[in-house]
């Protein structure tokens, strides 16, 4: 497969997801994602990302002055909706676009208005702008030994890379996130079809990662030696639970 074809095909996917393919268009990009593991992934990755999405911004009403305003304008235009409506011009496109966009933005949810975000929302937002992108991570690998040499080399600090694939957990590589202003490096593993982030952070951060839910995500953190450990995903809190314990025994020989 190009990749032209593939980008065509991550763009019929998006229509999909938004329902704007007709049926035969719906049953045959269904068919392609059974049969390509990649497009499923990707499938799997913008399926999550929606219903993220969905529950961190619920939609907006217009206040109702607007909504009246707008009602009364357009019964005054009805008449002329029984001729053809002129062909707009490109200023008054664009006029329109500037219009939507400053509607929309003053009917988004008043939490991500212009302020610092937590560590924990900075966390959250992370993991969800890496559902988002083409791929999850910036060094894409399964070897625990090519992971954690690409941390060594860019970073002053590093966690152990272990490989829990036995366990259920499989190693999809690692990412570089900024956290309160610095860069700390992020494992990425993958339980079915969820993604887990595990970020490392200075242990001085500890006590501002108070949050154990968030956007519908789950957050569970915790310390070993000068380092704090946050893993943030979707999944059911007893796998996350399940994970941390996996991890720590592997990487610092805790007990189950």
């Amino acid at each position: 497969m190009t990749t032209q074809d593939h980008d065509d095909l991550r763009l019929l996917m998006q229509a999909a997801l938004d329902g704007e393919l007709d049926a035969a268009g719906q049953l045959e990009i269904e068919k392609k994602i059974a049969q390509d593991p990649t497009l499923a992934a990707e499938w799997n990755q913008l399926t999550a990302l929606r219903t993220a999405i969905r529950r961190a911004l619920p939609r907006g009403r217009a206040p109702q002055e607007l909504r009246t305003r707008l009602a009364a304008e357009a019964a005054n235009e009805a008449p002329r909706s029984l001729r053809l409506p002129p062909r707009p011009s490109w200023f008054a496109l664009a006029a329109s676009v500037v219009v939507s966009v400053g509607l929309t933005g003053a009917l988004v949810p008043q939490f991500i208005a212009d302020r610092t975000p937590s560590i924990s929302e900075t966390l959250v937002f992370d993991h969800m702008r890496s559902l988002l992108a083409a791929r999850p991570v910036d060094i894409a690998s399964t070897d625990r030994h090519a992971v954690k040499p690409w941390f060594d080399a860019r970073l002053a600090f590093s966690p152990p890379v272990v490989d829990l694939a036995e366990r259920g957990y499989v190693l999809v590589g690692g990412r570089v996130d900024v956290i309160d202003g610095a860069p700390a490096p992020a494992l990425v593993y993958q339980l079915r079809n969820h993604l887990i982030s595990l970020t490392a952070l200075p242990a001085r951060l500890a006590p501002s990662i108070s949050a154990t839910s968030l956007r519908g995500f789950s957050l569970m953190r915790w310390t070993e030696q000068d380092l704090v450990y946050c893993a943030v995903s979707d999944v059911p809190n007893e796998d996350l639970d399940s994970f941390a314990r996996e991890f720590r025994a592997k990487a610092f020989g805790r007990g189950q």
